[in-house]
């Protein structure tokens, strides 16, 4: 397996910082491009990324711009369009090097509407998968701050911060050397702008409009999540990918890379991507 740190230029010259898996051969079997949560970045998922490495797969993790590694203009984007611009632009490079892959694309937590979108928008790819995608959480604004985001979208007031209402590492993970680990993490954020807020309402909003995709999707969700409403996410996600498989593991709290049973869940979830889907 070989791991590398880069930066490609984005179409408004943004430089966004991504980490590349790979199999040691060099000969993957396909594609996966990758699209973390609103706090977190790439190398929180380094162990899942290193076993789908592993497995034959090539994995393409930007850290979101705002995010991670980027430490310009931390915790915005201007518009959705320009997320999607930005996965557009990672799976060209990614298909450069390996043109004849198929390509899918892996959306986690905050992620997870980002992907969804892109599938339903823009089309171009092969597989979808989401991780306890965050289309519709639990944890929403209140009445005041709905209004207060409202009156930024229409004053267009982008770069005013608000916090991301995640500051319990525990609701991510019941273990303990997890939940040390993201209240020392020195590149998590803990707050962004309200014109990033405002980017992920419009991905909801995109999300719901009642457009399809036929590709194989999977959907897989934390039992015990306290982040995500599963039941109307998977309301949602059903609509919109007819081919859908879904998963629920029962114990689970959010973030399945630090989960205790993470082997077993990635092992399905591998297997799942490396299965032949043509007639």
């Amino acid at each position: 397996m070989i791991s590398e740190t880069q930066v490609f230029t984005a179409s408004d010259g943004y430089r966004i910082h991504y980490r590349t898996w790979l199999p040691e051969s060099n000969a993957p079997k396909s594609i996966v491009i990758c699209h973390h949560g609103i706090q977190s970045h790439s190398q929180w998922y380094h162990w899942s990324s290193e076993r789908m490495a592993e497995s034959g797969l090539a994995v393409y993790f930007p850290d979101r711009r705002g995010s991670g590694l980027n430490s310009d203009q931390r915790g915005h984007a201007d518009h959705a369009d320009r997320l999607l611009n930005d996965t557009r632009q990672m799976i060209r490079i990614a298909r450069r090097s390996y043109p004849n892959l198929p390509v899918c694309l892996l959306g986690l937590s905050w992620g997870g509407k980002t992907a969804l979108t892109y599938a339903l928008e823009r089309g171009g790819i092969d597989r979808l998968i989401l991780l306890y995608p965050g289309i519709i959480p639990c944890l929403r604004p209140r009445l005041h701050q709905r209004f207060l985001l409202w009156f930024a979208k229409t004053h267009d007031i982008r770069r005013r911060e608000v916090p991301i209402p995640l500051r319990d590492s525990k609701l991510f993970t019941d273990v303990a050397k997890w939940q040390q680990f993201i209240e020392e993490d020195p590149l998590a954020i803990h707050d962004v702008t309200t014109g990033f807020f405002n980017c992920g309402q419009d991905l909801d909003r995109r999300c719901k409009l009642g457009s399809t995709t036929r590709i194989p999707a999977m959907l897989v969700q934390a039992g015990k999540d306290q982040i995500i409403d599963n039941r109307a996410t998977e309301a949602v996600v059903a609509r919109c990918c007819p081919n859908l498989t879904t998963r629920i593991w029962s114990d689970a709290q959010h973030t399945l890379e630090f989960d205790s049973n993470r082997v077993e869940i990635f092992t399905e979830l591998i297997n799942w991507m490396s299965r032949d889907e043509s007639p």
